[in-house]
């Protein structure tokens, strides 16, 4: 079996990273250290600047495409509005060797066979078979950087939250990870409201921004995890707070913040769900929730992407917790394979 980067030592032209941040250092990175040379930088045109990045020039995407008519390009950053990717796609030679977001380790053919039994199994708990051809793609694209893989599977984030919700019916919603609610207004538009309101964020600036917008309700200025405690933080420009140790390349201010779990902070107080996307920390907070699940059984959507095992992990770690849960797995629009979500219900 070969894969990604498989593809990416053997292809006989040269090799461009497309695009620049945290996600192209990340994959030099992983690249340099299989023994892999890349011949250049590039960025959309409309993102050009004259400007070095590792060592090397930026270039305009066309320029490369015309100069080189057997080059490879290695896409490495993420997006939401897809549909400029997948006609580029059509004129070059483009893969995806995707990163995980934690962890400085892809997944690899080697990754799948060392981790087959664990993927069997969480492929058998999944609840239809939407949810089947979302894992099935994800691996799939994962292991060759096909994105095509990625457009068969996805599904509009109107879709889980049916799966989720209710309709018109009210929910006790605990946000873990809340930003500055922008989930929380999705919650309301695909319910009937909420009858209360839980929600914690750790980076302090969010925090006064989600005070705005749902300060009646019950905020905590926390991360969440799998007990109390304190940890170190990486406070970055963009929207994700990530653990120190995790991702120490991000550029951001490290501060200590506290750490709670939903079990401490509901004391047993009724939830009908929970969504947790709290930057790889999702298994812990989980873990952090062990009674409120076991007492009231509520909904989960649990962000499935930002380690590489994550796929297959929280389906399996969930069906620990509580035989009773019925699990879906969906992709909504983006390159990567983040926005993969569990749903349990």
């Amino acid at each position: 079996m070969r894969d990604v980067f498989d593809i990416v030592k053997e292809h006989n032209g040269q090799k461009f990273i497309y695009g620049t941040g945290d996600g192209a250092d990340k994959l030099i990175d992983y690249l340099e250290s299989i023994n892999v040379n890349i011949d250049g930088i590039c960025v959309s045109d409309a993102f050009f600047r004259e400007k070095i990045f590792r060592g090397m020039k930026i270039q305009p995407l066309s320029k490369v495409i015309s100069q080189n008519d057997n080059a490879l390009f290695m896409m490495a950053f993420g997006v939401k509005e897809t549909d400029e990717i997948f006609s580029l796609s059509k004129r070059m030679n483009l893969i995806y060797p995707e990163m995980p977001v934690f962890g400085k380790i892809p997944f690899t053919k080697e990754a799948l066979s060392f981790d087959m039994e664990k993927i069997k199994n969480a492929y058998s708990l999944l609840a239809d078979e939407e949810s089947k051809k979302v894992f099935e793609n994800i691996l799939r694209f994962r292991l060759s950087g096909n994105i095509s893989f990625l457009k068969e599977c996805e599904s509009s984030i109107e879709n889980g939250y049916k799966l989720l919700l209710r309709g018109n019916i009210k929910e006790t919603v605990f946000d873990c990870g809340a930003y500055t609610g922008d989930t929380a207004e999705d919650f309301e538009k695909y319910s009937g409201g909420f009858d209360d309101f839980y929600a914690s964020e750790p980076c302090p600036k969010s925090f006064e921004k989600l005070k705005t917008k749902y300060g009646n309700f019950n905020l905590y200025n926390c991360a969440v995890g799998k007990e109390n405690g304190e940890t170190d933080f990486v406070f970055s420009r963009g929207r994700g707070s990530v653990t120190l140790g995790t991702d120490t390349k991000k550029a951001g201010k490290i501060k200590k913040v506290e750490v709670r779990t939903v079990d401490d902070i509901l004391q047993g107080k009724y939830c009908s769900v929970i969504k947790y996307d709290v930057e790889g920390a999702e298994a812990d907070a989980l873990l952090g929730s062990l009674e409120t699940i076991k007492l009231h059984h509520p909904k989960l959507l649990v962000a499935a992407y930002h380690r590489a095992e994550d796929i297959y992990a929280l389906p399996l770690l969930i069906n620990s917790m509580s035989k009773d849960y019925k699990i879906y797995l969906r992709h909504h629009p983006c390159l990567p394979s983040w926005e993969t979500n569990v749903y349990a219900i």
